[in-house]
């Protein structure tokens, strides 16, 4: 069985759930497709951390999951703003989403 939820504005992504049976346990899977564009005046470090951001994740997640430290991450993100000419993640999302292209 599958169900899918969209209540997100087409700028943020669509989310996606899917239940599913295994071995009479139920199970639920959620997909949260983002239409992320990476920017031309970052770099590589520097589009994955802004992606991150994008999906919803806080500083010390991004840290996790890239094995940094949070001032690293945190001085990451301090320079996407800055090249970006931006000052908060909700303009990062603007910025980087499909429907305001950079």
């Amino acid at each position: 069985m599958s169900n899918s939820n969209n209540d997100l504005p087409p700028s943020h992504g669509r989310l996606t759930a899917e239940s599913f049976e295994v071995d009479g346990i139920e199970f639920a899977a959620f997909r949260f497709d983002f239409s992320f564009r990476a920017h031309s005046a970052l770099t590589s470090a520097e589009n994955a951390i802004a992606e991150l951001v994008c999906l919803g994740l806080r500083t010390a997640q991004i840290a996790f999951l890239r094995n940094s430290s949070y001032r690293t991450v945190a001085n990451q993100l301090a320079s996407v703003y800055e090249k970006l000419s931006i000052h908060s993640r909700h303009e990062l999302i603007a910025v980087l989403s499909r429907r305001n292209p950079a």
